[in-house]
């Protein structure tokens, strides 16, 4: 099928653990493109849940196949968005967190992040979310169909943390878009955004990112949370875990 959704892979530590985060890679990669840069945010406690997107044509690259959230025009500012391919993938990623949720993690205890077009998913679907959230995740992204926010945030998420960075010389998705992201949020909601500015990583993330995003996650997923729930672990055992496709 065009739409099939490769299996996630799950790197998690060898004991029980008790947080979540997702992360959603950009146009063309796949989940495991990112695993090798999970050890550095140095979170033992925490499961991490690395899906890759539907394989669909895609306009902008002449219209060849490849894992793509949604379908991309063009990168204009005002350029027409692919509203029934954001909403197909924001059910798929929806269903991966729900699914977290039934199997007993408390909701407050998983954070949402995506690169570029996964950065994307990750604010649409974390904004929407019906359940409180511990925090998301954008890195050069921005926010789709701006048009229906702040109205769109439902209220279990007026104050979740939000991080969101973008490389200056971003030659793909403008660093204008992630600032206006920002703005937005910041204006005309109670989202607490905190906006990060990177020089010379094109449309990349470099280790500063990093350093700063596993900061974050640390932050809003901290080995012990607010219920007194602790994990106490050393080290991380890296495991591929292989789970039935989400569609």
């Amino acid at each position: 099928s065009d739409h099939y959704m490769a299996r996630p892979i799950l790197l998690h530590s060898i004991r029980w653990i008790s947080h979540r985060f997702l992360r959603l890679h950009g146009l063309g990669d796949t989940g495991a493109g990112w695993r090798p840069a999970m050890p550095i945010f140095r979170m033992p406690w925490a499961k991490f849940i690395l899906p890759t997107a539907p394989v669909q044509p895609v306009t902008m690259n002449m219209g060849m196949s490849m894992t793509s959230w949604y379908d991309i025009k063009g990168l204009a500012p005002n350029e027409e968005q692919d509203e029934v391919g954001l909403e197909r993938s924001r059910k798929i990623v929806e269903e991966i967190v729900r699914q977290e949720i039934a199997n007993g993690i408390p909701s407050h205890r998983l954070v949402l992040a995506g690169f570029s077009q996964g950065g994307v998913m990750a604010l649409l679907t974390g904004l929407r979310f019906g359940q409180r959230l511990g925090g998301i995740v954008g890195v050069s992204c921005y926010l789709p169909l701006a048009h229906t926010f702040p109205k769109a945030i439902h209220e279990a998420n007026h104050h979740v943390p939000v991080l969101l960075c973008h490389q200056t010389d971003d030659p793909l998705v403008q660093y204008s878009f992630g600032q206006r992201t920002s703005t937005l949020l910041k204006e005309s909601s109670e989202v607490p955004v905190e906006w990060r500015s990177y020089q010379g990583g094109g449309h990349g993330v470099s280790d500063q990112e990093l350093l700063d995003i596993g900061a974050f996650l640390r932050r809003v997923l901290p080995e012990r949370d607010d219920e007194g729930s602790t994990a106490s672990m050393q080290g991380i055992s890296i495991t591929t875990i292989i789970e039935p496709p989400s569609i």
